[in-house]
């Protein structure tokens, strides 16, 4: 079935929301706490263009790569990208200036253009009652945003489309349960032809929930999350979510699948639980492991945090606590993710101890042979402040080109038996 086929059908349809579920917040310093007064670190690119290079190649990745994220550590964030196919040495940290308040920002499949939100409620977890914006921007210093969605537009994505047409995503609303008949899932065409993109009206394309997680390669699977993740299927007869959280634990941070054959699988975060496949069957803590669901609800991959650094920053005595994953989303190549690391920070002081909690760095992630490469860092460490800081680098993004003749493998993300 052609992709437009199936988009007008799926519009079409208005099925009854999933059941209600009982479930806490998953919470995040950025929606309850203030920006710093000062900047807390300098991010630092911790990668060269080669060692990117090499990694994203023995993945099957391309030549050209793109990495987009929001930094946080100064009273004024900034949407800055990196671009790893330029000739030099390491990659600049470019910032894009006039997208001003930047949030949850997506890098388009031919990797020139990212959507983004702005407002007090641009990503799922939000107080009810926010309210945010979407903008479409081409990636370059100088580029200036383009309204798409005022006011009631949250968590925008692209459709991975084959045909090279440009569709943009949105969630009308973005509550701790993203789909549990809490506003809409909405598309917008948007007409690249001429020397500027002209947005088309927008159109539902669910009317029961806004899933703020993302469209599947092949049009089918929606997924969102905010207290739990889920995920629905849109040509299915149930008209509702199957919640996909492991014991229904807390979940989070829903990001849809990328690859073309196994498209029916997405990546969130959890709170402590355990698997007998994952981590030796070992317990993990809230965040510690970056997990992938198919809709059956098996556990068919599982990440956890990087045991060291490539760049280590360490006081004496030691001040690392806790060491978690935030933030991570699967690229537009199904081999490939990018995703945040928070370090919790204690230190002495006259008063007894300060916490510090930032996100201080963003890794790739090679999901299928689960190999990590550390791309940003902190330039020095803070040892004074308060917990749960507002501050670091946020929402990455990774585009990866995807080469020509590129063939997913069969059954990488298969169930383990």
């Amino acid at each position: 079935m052609k992709k437009s086929t199936v988009l007008t059908r799926i519009a079409m349809l208005a099925f009854a929301a999933a059941i209600p579920l009982l479930t806490a917040r998953c919470d995040d310093p950025v929606a309850s706490n203030p920006a710093p007064s000062k900047r807390v670190f300098t991010p630092v690119v911790s990668a060269t263009n080669a060692e990117v290079s090499a990694f994203l190649s023995a993945g099957m990745g391309g030549t050209h790569a793109k990495l987009i994220y929001v930094d946080m550590t100064a009273p004024t964030s900034s949407l800055c990208y990196l671009d790893f196919s330029e000739n030099t040495a390491s990659p600049a940290i470019h910032v894009i200036a006039a997208a001003k308040a930047p949030a949850v920002p997506v890098i388009s499949p031919d990797g020139e253009w990212a959507v983004y939100a702005s407002g007090s409620g641009p990503e799922a977890g939000s107080p009810a009652g926010s309210k945010s914006s979407v903008y479409l921007i081409k990636i370059a210093e100088d580029a200036t945003p383009l309204l798409i969605a005022a006011d009631s537009a949250c968590e925008p994505r692209f459709v991975q489309h084959p045909d090279g047409a440009m569709t943009i995503l949105y969630s009308t609303q973005a509550p701790d349960i993203a789909w549990e008949g809490h506003g809409r899932t909405m598309r917008v065409d948007v007409d690249m032809n001429g020397s500027a993109p002209v947005p088309h009206e927008p159109h539902v394309l669910w009317p029961g929930g806004a899933y703020t997680g993302g469209l599947s390669y092949d049009g089918k699977f929606l997924c969102g999350g905010g207290g739990q993740v889920a995920m629905l299927d849109l040509l299915g007869a149930k008209g509702r979510a199957d919640t996909l959280s492991p014991n229904l634990v807390q979940s989070c941070n829903a990001s849809i699948s990328s690859s073309r054959k196994t498209t029916n699988t997405m990546m969130f975060l959890t709170e402590e639980t355990s698997s007998p496949n994952l981590n030796g069957g070992k317990p993990w803590d809230e965040w510690q492991a970056i997990l992938i669901s198919d809709m059956a609800k098996h556990l068919v991959k599982g990440y956890m945090y990087p045991a060291s650094f490539k760049s280590p920053l360490e006081t004496d005595p030691k001040s690392i606590s806790n060491v978690k994953w935030h933030h991570p989303e699967w690229s537009n190549h199904p081999y490939f993710a990018a995703a945040t690391l928070n370090v919790d920070r204690f230190f002495k002081s006259a008063a007894g101890f300060d916490n510090t909690n930032f996100q201080e760095r963003i890794y790739l992630l090679n999901l299928k042979d689960s190999s990590y490469l550390e791309v940003l860092r902190p330039d020095a460490i803070k040892t004074t402040g308060k917990a749960f800081d507002a501050s670091g680098v946020y929402w990455p993004w990774l585009w990866v080109e995807v080469p020509a003749g590129f063939t997913e493998a069969d059954g990488w993300l298969s169930p383990k038996p």
